[in-house]
């Protein structure tokens, strides 16, 4: 034989496999090992060893016990299926499980081949069955399986052998989407529903394969894990890096898996990029999509199979960091935008849902790097027009703050400044949303109008960057002086107001009052003339006694003054109702929520609650945490009620709020 002979061994038998009686029986046929008890197909090449066994997991070697276990829990029913896309450890869970010692023959096992055709994959399903028959000698002889696909008499005889068996029979098909053909899947359907439950399929696969799966799902006897489940916990992330030998602070280690969205293969080229590093917790921080490895990965991987209508638009939504399907369509033109969306999202891992009503999508972190690459390769002119349909977009969304991003990012200048002229209320960060920071206006556009600057500091607060923005507020300030009255007058309330959202950004309590009150303070002289100035709007006093007293609200809240922090949510909710601010009046809403829970008004904290979770604003998620302050009343109405499960559900839901002032107290006091 040749040399290869030693890396891929090949299995030969007898075409009639009928003849084979048991293990003495397989040694005589040629078959060297008795858990390779293979066939070749009549006039067809020879089957080969490495498809029927499990392959060893990647090294160095991580025990995740509890998604071993979930397998084997789901392998007491007929059908369980890891369903996510590549790089996710299907493979890694299914081997480590197949390996696993337990009472009883080790599962049989199939690697799906590319192309493979209803002869070739029921040769090797015949294969692994029988081996799993000779391989538990109590059971008694083997069952007569066909080497091709089987005739209807054939089945039949296989089901009542396989349903007299004593021990079921674990059957492993891993890569199962490589099955295109309906047909080639039909007789193992047949024996997992005629077998009385004594043939269990365990298979991984990237997208749901061609079995009527409903059919056990509808039963509750499919057993489904998905990417959720798969990603890498916090502290499974900080058993990788030390498997590696990799020395990474502990605060890098969340951060870590935060931007990898505990993608396995992602942590894997992270661990082998920080091994090569002086400075792990620097290099945690740089590391992203772009890495050469990483890159390559993802093309070759996630977006090559991709239909090139389903690239295109995803690389043209990229210019946001989230969509939903009329967004799609704006961006790219097509009507048909969100259901090509919802496709590309179906096998989740690296298009994200937030569950809303309108659905929102967003990449996994490291994809969306490699997708902004493929948009910066489109030519400019286009990319600018991309920015200024989402900056319209989200101007008629009622999302100021991303319509000021994308204005600045398309150079139209003067649409951002009016921007924050008419929509700086709901221009302050609550939840920072991350984004690539735009580019710096201008000096001879800002020297023109300083409030341009000032747009772009606020952005910059909005994206939780605080010294980006303290640059541009300076800019700003350099050439306010010039401003006729009337404008200057407006310009001050600008700049307290972005002034205002640095404090807060901060944490600097004392810096957010003294901001208030000088926010406050802009609004106790006569209105602005809007004759003089044809910018000023008809609520901003309104406006100011909204912003300023949801300031005040919050720094109350979050130093236990709740009786003070209620009055102010109270007052600045009757203001932001007045001046048509829904995203102020969502904030003072879901935290007085939050506040009656702690008082312990539960009545009044789930009605609160349930009117916040009602608002249009509080959907997608650049309103999560807004939105989770109303979870967590609800959990914390859950907990003094006596329903755990129900606070559980709520505090999952509640995000980001469980880590802001005040809102972890609440969460910790929920949870213990």
């Amino acid at each position: 034989m040749p040399e290869e002979a030693d890396q891929v061994r090949f299995v030969a038998a007898p075409h009639d496999t009928s003849e084979i009686t048991g293990t003495s029986d397989l040694r005589t046929a040629g078959i060297d090992s008795p858990d390779l008890a293979g066939g070749p197909l009549p006039g067809g090449p020879p089957l080969l060893a490495s498809r029927l066994t499990p392959p060893p997991p990647p090294e160095p070697g991580l025990l995740r016990p509890r998604l071993v276990e979930r397998v084997e829990r789901g392998a007491s029913g007929p059908v369980t299926l890891l369903l996510a896309p590549a790089g996710w450890g299907k493979t890694a869970v299914l081997s480590t499980w197949a390996r696993a010692e337990r009472d009883g023959p080790a599962p049989a096992w199939v690697t799906v081949g590319e192309g493979d055709t209803a002869r070739r994959l029921w040769g090797y399903l015949a294969a692994a069955l029988r081996t799993a028959a000779v391989d538990d000698p109590d059971e008694g002889p083997p069952p007569p399986v066909p080497d091709g696909p089987p005739r209807p008499e054939q089945l039949e005889s296989l089901a009542a052998a396989l349903a007299g068996r004593e021990r079921p029979v674990l059957l492993v098909l891993d890569d199962l989407h490589r099955v295109t053909d309906p047909a080639a899947l039909s007789g193992l359907e047949f024996l997992l529903q005629h077998t009385d439950g004594r043939l269990r399929l365990v298979a991984g696969a990237r997208r749901e394969p061609p079995l009527a799966l409903h059919r056990w799902r509808l039963a509750g006897e499919l057993t489904l894990i998905g990417p959720d489940e798969l990603a890498f916990t916090t502290d499974e992330v900080a058993d990788l890096l030390v498997a590696h030998g990799v020395p990474v602070p502990a605060p890098a280690v969340p951060r870590l898996a935060e931007r990898t969205a505990g993608w396995p293969a992602g942590l894997r080229f992270a661990a082998l990029a920080l091994a090569d590093g002086t400075d792990p917790a620097r290099a945690v921080d740089r590391f992203a999509g772009d890495q050469p490895d990483v890159a390559a990965y993802l093309r070759d991987e996630v977006l090559a199979p991709l239909g090139p209508a389903t690239r295109d638009v995803l690389r043209r939504v990229a210019v946001a960091v989230a969509v939903r399907a009329d967004l799609a369509a704006a961006l790219t033109g097509r009507a048909d935008a969100g259901q090509v969306l919802a496709e590309a999202a179906r096998d989740g891992g690296f298009l994200l849902q937030d569950g809303g009503n309108p659905q929102w999508y967003r990449p996994h972190p490291l994809l969306a790097d490699v997708l902004r690459d493929e948009l910066g390769r489109l030519p400019a002119d286009e990319v600018r027009e991309l920015h200024r349909r989402a900056a319209d977009w989200y101007a008629a969304h009622d999302r100021p703050a991303e319509a000021v991003r994308h204005a600045l990012t398309a150079g139209e200048w003067t649409a951002a400044a009016e921007l924050l002229v008419s929509r700086w209320p709901e221009l302050a960060p609550d939840e920072p949303t991350a984004a690539p920071a735009p580019p710096e206006p201008p000096a001879h556009q800002v020297r023109r109008d300083p409030e341009l600057a000032l747009a772009a500091a606020a952005e910059r607060a909005y994206a939780g960057d605080p010294a980006a923005a303290d640059g541009q507020l300076r800019r700003a300030l350099a050439h306010a002086d010039d401003l006729p009255a009337p404008r200057r007058d407006r310009f001050r309330r600008l700049a307290a107001a972005v002034e205002l959202s640095l404090a807060r950004l901060g944490g600097n309590h004392q810096g957010v009052r003294e901001a208030a009150d000088r926010l406050l303070a802009t609004a106790s002289g006569p209105a602005a003339d809007a004759g003089a100035d044809p910018r000023a709007g008809a609520a901003e006093r309104d406006d100011v006694r909204a912003v300023a007293g949801a300031a005040h609200g919050l720094v109350a809240l979050a130093e236990g003054e709740l009786p003070a922090a209620r009055t102010r949510f109270a007052e600045a909710r009757e203001a932001a109702r007045r001046a048509g601010r829904p995203r102020t009046e969502l904030l003072c809403v879901s935290r007085s929520a939050a506040l009656e829970a702690a008082r312990g008004a539960l009545r009044a904290a789930e009605e609160l609650a349930g009117e916040a979770l009602a608002m249009p604003a509080c959907q997608g998620w650049s309103a999560r945490a807004d939105c989770g302050y109303a979870y967590l009343a609800l959990a914390l109405v859950a907990w003094h009620r006596d329903r755990p499960a129900e606070a559980v559900a709520h505090l999952a839901l509640a995000g980001p709020a469980t880590a802001g002032p005040g809102g972890a107290a609440l969460a910790a006091l929920c949870r213990a």
